[in-house]
């Protein structure tokens, strides 16, 4: 058995380690973490604190040494190093924000809380903690804006939507979720790289009913033109659509009940002209010589080229016929579902208790329904 991965972080004098997030096992604070087994689609969230005084006028610095075993048995030490600017500015600091990595570090440190609190209170504390970094952007950059807007980071736009998106996950959403799906999607949240994370909380997805002609094929500089993607709500999905959603983790084929026949064959072949005549079970397209199945085809291949090592496995979802169709159903999380608000009224929710926090009123601000 080769010997296990270890990592080790090392920051400026001023800084130190408050907290490890991630799938490890750790002796004691202040001792290396230990993997079982570690890959390039796996990562750690770190916590630093003030321990004295950052001087504006010099750099933080950061370093990660990864000691691994490569699959040929080699043991290799990989350094990472970071140098960031200090400001005493909160604004400066907000212009620079990382949101895929904030809503990172916050699912994580969710993520660990799961064994300690339960799961209405994690879910409470996910919504405390977006109102107070919303409502503590609006205290220092409340400029010309009327008191009653809601003033959004540049660099957090879609902040809120991640953490909405956080809340619906299997791992933290309310209603009924089998303990086994809710520990599995606990275990990858808390493995998930940041960009892995961000397509897991929000999918993409793409209407392939209505592609251009250029969609699904390389543009003048050799690049894939992709469709434009839609926003995950039902509002927003056609009479007779065939939409892909994809998370990263799963890739669904979406079909509504009154999809044109031609659009079928085109996809699936002759004989292939209507809902009944497909097979619930198959995890690719055929190789046809039409233009809609090539379009898809290559769509596919880019999106399995972008999820990291995760190979894709289509799976198709017939309106009214597979179960499939509860999975596209709980990933559209602009609406209400899994017992939890639509975007809208989630950013109502948020925005009434950002005013009482600017105001100085305390009040229980969770949103939850369970």
């Amino acid at each position: 058995m080769s010997p296990k991965s270890r990592t080790g972080i090392a920051c400026s004098n001023g800084l130190q380690v408050s907290a490890y997030h991630g799938n490890f096992y750790h002796h004691t604070f202040g001792a290396d973490l230990e993997f079982g087994v570690i890959d390039a689609d796996k990562a750690i969230g770190v916590m630093f604190s003030y321990d004295g005084k950052l001087d504006p006028k010099l750099d933080a610095h950061f370093q990660s040494a990864l000691l691994y075993t490569t699959s040929s048995g080699e043991r290799r030490v990989r350094c990472s190093n970071v140098v960031a600017s200090v400001s005493e500015s909160p604004l400066e600091a907000m212009k620079l924000v990382d949101q895929d990595a904030v809503v990172n570090m916050i699912a994580k440190e969710a993520a660990a809380r799961m064994t300690e609190k339960s799961l209405k209170d994690v879910r409470s504390a996910l919504t405390e903690k977006t109102v107070d970094i919303l409502a503590g952007y609006r205290k220092i950059a409340s400029g010309s804006n009327p008191p009653g807007q809601l003033v959004l980071p540049e660099h957090l736009k879609e902040f809120s939507l991640y953490m909405l998106g956080l809340i619906k996950s299997r791992a933290f959403k309310g209603g009924r979720e089998p303990t086994d799906r809710r520990v599995h999607d606990m275990r990858m949240i808390k493995a998930m790289g940041a960009t892995e994370l961000s397509l897991y909380l929000y999918p993409r997805i793409y209407s392939i009913h209505n592609l251009d002609p250029l969609d699904g094929f390389a543009n003048e500089n050799g690049h894939l033109r992709m469709p434009n993607s839609i926003r995950a709500s039902f509002s927003y999905v056609e009479a007779g659509g065939a939409y892909l959603v994809d998370n990263g983790q799963i890739c669904l084929l979406w079909l509504e009940a009154n999809v044109s026949p031609n659009l079928l064959e085109d996809l699936f072949g002759e004989g292939h002209s209507s809902l009944k005549e497909l097979d619930a079970f198959q995890s690719t397209l055929p190789v046809l010589e039409t233009q809609l199945n090539a379009q898809v085809r290559n769509i596919l291949q880019y999106l399995e080229g972008t999820r990291g090592s995760k190979a894709l496995t289509l799976q198709i979802a017939r309106q009214g016929m597979d179960g499939a169709e509860f999975e596209f159903a709980r990933l559209l999380y602009e609406d209400r579902n899994n017992e939890a608000q639509s975007y809208v009224d989630w950013l109502v929710h948020i925005h009434r208790h950002i005013q009482l926090e600017v105001r100085g009123v305390c009040f229980p601000c969770s949103g939850d329904r369970s």
